[in-house]
């Protein structure tokens, strides 16, 4: 059949086989090659965005271990002195006794294995200074306590003095 053919057939014939043959080959080999090269490419990237994802929580928790730690070692080292007179022997200490309008413990709840207390403190004519020492000092107390809360007002007859109600809990090993 072929042989049948002018040459100038025969040329098209050839020019379009070419054609057909180099449209499956981009079409079947080329371009899913390449999108497959693009998928690739993504899931490298996004593999790499992940991993560097865990990296960040990996250092968050070491980090968290961290303070883990030293929060179990001030906890065994803890004194077992009451939270009520810890919160007035610095009251006291910082801003005097007179200070110290009131102050209630309040309910509970804790993790087993460990003791929660929680005091409502209300102080009354204190400056700011003194205030700024107390919750530092709270915050560096050799029993764990941490302030919850706290609300400020200023007085009315004088503003630089304040009104405080202050939310303090402390966390203990034990029953």
């Amino acid at each position: 059949m072929i042989q049948r053919l002018t040459p100038r057939e025969k040329l098209a014939v050839a020019v379009a086989g070419a054609v057909v043959s180099l449209t499956i080959l981009v079409a079947g080999i080329i371009l899913p090659y390449r999108t497959a090269l693009e998928r690739l490419d993504q899931r490298i990237a996004s593999r790499q965005g992940q991993l560097l994802e865990a990296r960040t929580l990996l250092q968050r928790i070491k980090a968290m271990q961290g303070e883990v730690a030293v929060m179990q070692r001030k906890l065994s080292a803890a004194p077992a002195a009451p939270l009520v007179a810890t919160l007035e022997g610095l009251v006291a200490e910082i801003a005097g006794k007179e200070k110290l309008l009131g102050i209630r413990p309040q309910a509970v709840t804790a993790p087993s294995g460990f003791r929660q207390e929680k005091v409502e403190m209300q102080l009354e004519r204190v400056r700011l200074e003194q205030l700024v020492q107390l919750l530092h000092a709270i915050d560096s107390a050799k029993s764990v306590m941490q302030s919850d809360s706290l609300k400020m007002r200023p007085r009315f007859e004088d503003p630089a003095l304040l009104d405080v109600t202050l939310v303090v809990s402390s966390f203990v090993r034990g029953s």
